[in-house]
């Protein structure tokens, strides 16, 4: 069977998407992909039912090397707790001005290796 399996199809905002009068789902290797870029856009505590989902919330801390690195530390972590990743390479913290971009080498359990590029916040 696919290991990546079928999901809600929903946006970066959380909101699942309608086509025409029915839910979209999703499904291989795109569930994944979407499934890691919502781990990383959540607050880690918001879901009562899973506390450790999500990235750490640090405001106001200027983006220096040693916060890049801790960010990117708590990336990997996030991105290794899906039990359809293998491994997690090349994790890049970069700062946008307002908003910061996390980039990722993700080596999925079955297949090639994908980018995960994800904007966190404006």
């Amino acid at each position: 069977g696919d290991v990546f399996g079928r999901d809600l199809r929903i946006d970066d905002d959380g909101d699942l998407v309608i086509s025409g009068d029915d839910i979209s789902t999703i499904e291989g290797r795109a569930n994944l992909e979407q499934a890691l870029r919502l781990r990383l856009l959540s607050e880690q505590g918001s879901s009562w039912i899973l506390p450790a989902y999500g990235l750490p919330v640090q405001v106001g801390a200027p983006l220096t090397e040693r916060v890049a690195a801790y960010c990117a530390s708590h990336v990997t972590q996030q991105l290794d707790a899906d039990a359809r990743v293998d491994r997690v390479d090349n994790v890049v913290v970069s700062d946008e001005g307002d908003a910061l971009t996390v980039s990722a080498r993700v080596a999925p359990l079955n297949g090639a290796s994908m980018s995960l590029i994800v904007p966190m916040g404006s």
